[in-house]
């Protein structure tokens, strides 16, 4: 998975499209995308934001899946949406599982 040494808005939406399957849609001053969540619960969906806080691009996922993509993009429009605390892309993008392709999860939920 190659990561741009410089990333802004335009460049991780390019590299969502190539790493991660989902819609993106660029609204106002950030990345919004939708996308799968079948590696946490098969038929699941989740969502994340991406935006720049001056030169730094910082990502910021919601944190609960969602039952369909048209949940998920209400939840992005909505103001009390619960998220995690938003992190910086080079953070985010060593510690995040979305775009890893052998990871497994484990529910604790029987």
């Amino acid at each position: 998975m190659e990561v741009p040494d410089i990333m802004d808005l335009q460049k991780f939406a390019q590299w969502l499209q190539e790493n991660l399957p989902g819609e993106i849609r660029l609204v106002m001053n950030r990345v919004e995308t939708v996308f799968p969540a079948d590696i946490l619960q098969p038929g699941s969906f989740a969502a994340l934001l991406a935006y720049m806080n001056d030169s730094e691009l910082m990502i910021c996922e919601l944190a609960p899946t969602f039952l369909s993509p048209e949940e998920a993009w209400a939840a992005l429009s909505s103001e009390e949406v619960y998220t995690f605390r938003a992190v910086p892309f080079y953070q985010w993008v060593e510690y995040q599982y979305w775009t890893a392709k052998k990871v497994q999860t484990e529910s604790f939920m029987s």
